[in-house]
């Protein structure tokens, strides 16, 4: 309920979950098949903006935060889910992807008319003529 209050008042929000290692190979008897979704996000997709499972290398999702980030924080705001996998927390993560890549990602311009329409359109309220 709270990614739906979060998607209705369009609040900037970035929720995080986990599944069970994708790999069949490497799940445990029982308890892994039965916690472990091929794509979580089918439960939330009507409600947030964005959704992604990645599946890059072992602790590198710093560009999938980033991306994550710059979305929600775009006008009109809202949720975002990432769905990591267990087979990649932990793990050292790339210092090369973090520095590099979590500068380039930021949030889009707001969604506004270009100045000069703007001007236009100020003149003709002043002027009370009709646009043709």
């Amino acid at each position: 309920m709270a990614i739906y209050n979060a998607w209705c008042d369009r609040t900037p929000v970035m929720v995080m979950g986990g599944t069970g290692p994708m790999n069949s190979a490497k799940r445990r008897p029982w308890i892994d098949w039965i916690h472990t979704a091929q794509v979580q996000g089918n439960l939330v997709r009507d409600f947030v903006k964005w959704d992604d499972q990645p599946v890059r290398r072992r602790g590198d999702s710093v560009f999938d935060r980033c991306a994550a980030i710059a979305i929600a924080m775009s006008d009109p705001g809202g949720p975002v889910y990432l769905c990591f996998d267990v087979s990649r927390s932990g793990g050292a993560r790339s210092k090369r992807n973090s520095a590099a890549r979590s500068d380039t990602l930021s949030p889009a311009a707001p969604l506004q008319a270009e100045s000069r329409c703007d001007q236009r359109s100020g003149a003709v309220i002043v002027d009370r003529r009709r646009i043709r």
